[in-house]
């Protein structure tokens, strides 16, 4: 069973039919990317949220994600970009700022277009992906788009220096 179909599972079994006996409810929000058909994980998966939801737990609502377009994928990326979570590879260690007002809209499509080379089926979420620094790397050659990001970048698109 894949590391998903565990952690789900033991998230249904902790938080119960209530959501966790809490008096007041506590959101919680699990993501997860359809397994391909005959995947025995994905066999499990379905099959635990299908007792859950049979069982009477009313605080799971399920959700289908669609793929990030127009000004929600430019914000996703400048967000990944932004927050750097890997030493290597080097420039992928440094923030970097995905600016969505270039005067060169050119250079920002495509910046925008190499990232999303990177995505599950047009979802962004192949962020820890080798292949994602690839494209982050031909990405940040579009200097009109792409530039190290200071603590004004940061501020500007509410993170912390």
């Amino acid at each position: 069973m894949r590391a998903c179909a565990k952690v789900t599972a033991l998230a249904l079994a902790l938080l119960g039919s209530s959501g966790g006996g809490f008096t007041k409810r506590v959101p919680v929000v699990m993501s997860a990317a359809p397994l391909p058909e005959g995947d025995p994980a994905r066999e499990s998966f379905d099959r635990d949220l299908k007792e859950s939801l049979s069982a009477g737990r009313t605080w799971i609502e399920v959700v289908e994600l669609h793929p990030l377009e127009g000004a929600s994928e430019r914000l996703a990326y400048q967000r990944v970009l932004l927050h750097p979570f890997t030493a290597v590879p080097d420039y992928a260690s440094r923030p970097w700022f995905l600016d969505l007002k270039a005067t060169n809209r050119q250079a920002l499509d495509l910046a925008v277009r190499r990232l999303s080379k990177g995505t599950h089926r047009g979802c962004p979420g192949q962020f820890d992906d080798p292949h994602f620094f690839d494209l982050m790397e031909e990405a940040i050659a579009e200097h009109d788009a792409v530039r190290p990001a200071d603590d004004e970048d940061l501020l500007r698109a509410g993170g912390r220096p």
